[in-house]
């Protein structure tokens, strides 16, 4: 990290986080995937194996931004538990999630 500026660092520890995560998860390299179509600025794409659910959103709204959890019903969510795997933010998967920026939101119920 010597001679990276604060973004540079932030982005290094930010993929740093993902791979270390990708090479450790079945979801990722051998799980279903299921994607929904972009609304409103929003994409997600969900790839689950076994008791592993990795969600992925994908938000270009450039404020702050409800997004309604009902729409992804299908995917059997509804009152699970998950972690941010960038922040270890928990949450549980119920009405609406509210992102706070533009940005790429990574979710896992598998709990650190």
């Amino acid at each position: 990290g010597e001679g990276l500026t604060e973004d540079a660092k932030e982005m290094q520890e930010f993929l740093k986080k993902l791979l270390n995560y990708r090479k450790e998860s079945k979801a990722i390299q051998q799980g279903s995937l299921k994607h929904f179509s972009p609304e409103n600025g929003i994409y997600l794409l969900s790839r689950n194996f076994e008791n592993e659910t990795i969600v992925l959103i994908l938000n270009k709204n450039g404020q702050t931004t409800d997004l309604d959890l009902a729409r992804f019903e299908e995917l059997g969510l509804e009152g699970k538990q998950f972690q941010n795997l960038i922040t270890g933010e928990k949450m549980k998967w119920q009405d609406q999630l509210t992102l706070p920026k533009e940005g790429a939101y990574f979710f896992t119920t598998k709990m650190n």
